[in-house]
């Protein structure tokens, strides 16, 4: 039968249910007849209940006698009112009734050989159960599952999965999940991994989670990947914490730079914070190389978060725990040399030092290549015409051409926003073409301080990259023409554009009246209103032509009602300096 744990009893492996355990002593489960012939040579415990059995109050027949009346037949579930006297049980100790389908699986391992469970957290619940009872093929079977479910392949000797089987309260992922998806379960069930200290098993299943973390690197595969498509943004902000530990530790896991890794980690905590203890945020922080930051992170992003958790350090805007003191270290160590650098190296345990982790110079794998990473985007000619076909007399206004399939349409790297924006001053025969910036919305949070360095416009480097728009011959051709490129030395400052002259074509639009351009009706009387309805005719064909005229402006970049264009981001000149 099954039972919770007594007082002062064995103790029984830990669950994972949140539903709390019943009374010590108690019985759980329904009776579950068995055959000692097969459970006895499968558990030493169980053999040895077998051999301790106590007859139950009332039974006056002989220890002999009883054992004879069933030499074949044992229970190993249910309650104890439900056995008869003379039948001997044994007894499997469980913390809840959540275990039961474990316990059960266990005992079904005897008959058959074959472990059933449905996900990877069920596979180890059993394999935990089995760990408690000593049953080392039983948790070689559970194992060998779990690798299945890892690499995706159908069922092998010894364990086989069965949608069926019961256990545990954990998201398990079928058989067609991916292997990232099972990679990620397993992270996610880390409560039930063996003792890598006094568990002799751990050895071997420590292979599983150096495939398991291989796999996950290989799904995610960088922070750029990450940040920039929605599908892959979404996969991270659900991680375990366990799960983005692995990302941010693996020198295969790409990024263009460390601060892109603070970002993501940024809005990982952004989902995360409420749902977690300190010593768990703790970990992913310690592991974030501060060293390798860009300027926008060592000048501005990380003081700011500095001040935040001096400020609050049990909130949300404190999240990153690092002292005003180790930002301004940081800082300095970086963008010192020579002699400056040495003496700054030598005290960087005063005043209680900082992780590790954070002064790790190793490089992650740099995931931008020597030809750059295209971004492509694209603005409709209804905004075009609605922005720039109504400005008043060198009035200025701006379109922000969407970026194509990236999270928000914008392009993240070096750890901040980047967009593209068409502005245009009413009269001009140019527009301009801009790359703007702005410190990520992750940031913004309840008595944060990081999002004001938007308002402030405080200067940092720029992103190395090329601003191109897609120009349309006369005989259908596209060509990309180039409009401007920045270099990592160029200076930008946040929240306002950096750009060059984009040429328009034919006379500009005549600029509006400055009452159609508030676009209403001032108070007027009977005659007024009479005049007002008699010239809108005129007025709306005078906005025709303006817009018509925006239109002729762009007709060399419009194609199927839109203008596109592209940023091409291309790797620091000095990759090898963050």
């Amino acid at each position: 039968m099954l039972e919770t744990l007594p007082p002062g009893g064995q103790a029984a492996p830990a669950g994972t249910s949140a539903a709390g355990p019943a009374e010590p002593g108690s019985v759980v489960g329904e009776p579950l007849p068995a055959h000692s012939s097969i459970l006895r040579p499968a558990c030493e415990k169980w053999n040895q209940q077998w051999l301790d059995w106590t007859p139950h109050p009332g039974n006056k027949a002989p220890a002999s006698k009883r054992a004879k009346l069933s030499t074949e037949q044992a229970v190993a579930g249910g309650a104890s009112t439900a056995a008869r006297a003379d039948v001997p049980e044994i007894r499997i100790a469980v913390r809840s009734a959540h275990e039961v389908a474990a316990a059960a699986a266990v005992v079904k391992f005897a008959y058959t050989g074959r472990v059933e469970a449905g996900s990877i957290t069920e596979a180890l619940q059993v394999r935990q159960q089995a760990d408690y009872l000593q049953m080392p093929r039983c948790m070689e079977a559970c194992l060998a599952l779990v690798k299945e479910k890892l690499q995706g392949s159908g069922s092998s000797a010894g364990a086989r999965s069965s949608s069926s089987a019961g256990g545990g309260d954990g998201g398990g992922s079928g058989n067609g999940s991916s292997s990232a998806e099972a990679a990620t379960e397993l992270f996610r069930c880390s409560a039930l991994w063996p003792d890598p200290a006094n568990d002799p098993s751990f050895a071997a299943f420590a292979a599983v989670v150096t495939e398991a973390k291989r796999r996950l690197v290989a799904h995610f595969g960088d922070a750029l990947a990450v940040l920039d498509n929605a599908e892959l943004f979404n996969q991270m902000r659900a991680l375990p914490a366990v799960g983005l530990e692995v990302l941010l530790e693996s020198d295969d896991f790409g990024t263009d730079s460390e601060s892109s890794l603070v970002l993501m980690l940024a809005e990982w905590m952004k989902v995360n914070y409420s749902s977690t203890d300190a010593d768990t945020r703790r970990r992913p922080c310690g592991l974030l190389r501060l060293v390798q930051c860009s300027r926008a992170y060592l000048d501005w992003i990380l003081p700011a978060l500095a001040l935040d958790h001096h400020d609050n350090p049990d909130s949300q805007a404190g999240w990153l725990p690092i002292t005003l003191d180790q930002a301004g270290w940081l800082s300095k160590y970086v963008g010192a040399s020579g002699a400056m650098k040495e003496a700054l190296w030598e005290e960087r345990t005063a005043g209680g030092g900082m992780p590790e982790g954070w002064l790790n110079d190793r490089p992650h794998r740099q995931c931008v290549p020597p030809a750059g990473l295209t971004f492509t985007c694209s603005a409709s000619q209804e905004d075009l015409l609605k922005e720039f076909g109504n400005l008043g007399e060198q009035q200025c206004s701006c379109v922000f051409p969407k970026v194509d399939g990236t999270t928000d349409g914008s392009i993240w790297a070096m750890g901040l926003e980047w967009y593209p924006q068409l502005e245009y001053t009413q009269g001009d025969a140019n527009a301009v073409m801009l790359l703007s910036v702005r410190v990520p919305a992750a940031f913004e949070v309840e008595s944060g301080t990081v999002h004001r360095l938007n308002d402030l416009c405080r200067p940092t480097e720029s992103l190395r990259a090329g601003l191109y728009m897609s120009k349309w011959r006369a005989d259908g051709r596209r060509k990309d023409v180039r409009i401007c490129s920045f270099a990592s030395s160029d200076i930008v400052r946040f929240c306002v554009g950096s750009g060059y002259d984009l040429a328009l074509s034919g006379a500009a639009a005549p600029p509006a009246p400055e009452q159609q351009r508030a676009g209403e009706q001032r108070p007027a009387g009977e005659k007024q209103q009479e005049e007002q309805a008699r010239r809108a005719p005129e007025q709306q064909q005078a906005r025709r032509a303006r817009e018509a005229a925006v239109a002729t402006q762009w007709a060399a970049y419009l194609k199927d009602g839109e203008v596109t264009g592209k940023v091409v981001v291309l790797p620091r000149e000095d990759t090898n300096q963050q």
